[in-house]
């Protein structure tokens, strides 16, 4: 069994920001054309207005994920260095050395 002792938390911060802006972007895209189009949203958006949150929601969704993420990663640092951190069993696998002959 390997234990999970530590997590950087500038790593975790930057994986979970660019997850958290890519799901603002497609949140945002979806929602801002949809508002967009006439007929189709609620119309209370006029299209600067959509095109103001389809780049404003990416950036403040990744601005959250960067802080959860930090703030994550020292909350299980602070946890795991005082009760252990988190078990899990490691397989390791023969690399597949194929070679092809050639002909």
């Amino acid at each position: 069994m390997a234990q999970l002792k530590r997590i950087t938390p500038k790593t975790l911060a930057r994986l979970l920001g660019i997850m958290y802006f890519v799901f603002g972007a497609l949140f945002s895209l979806l929602f801002g054309i949809l508002e967009i189009i006439p007929g189709e949203g609620t119309e209370e958006f006029t299209t600067t207005e959509a095109i103001i949150f389809i780049i404003a929601v990416p950036l403040f969704y990744g601005a959250l994920g960067w802080v959860g993420g930090y703030g994550t990663a020292w909350m299980y640092n602070s946890i795991a260095r005082r009760f252990g951190g988190i078990e899990f069993e490691v397989e390791h696998s023969a690399p597949n050395h194929t070679t092809e002959s050639a002909a």
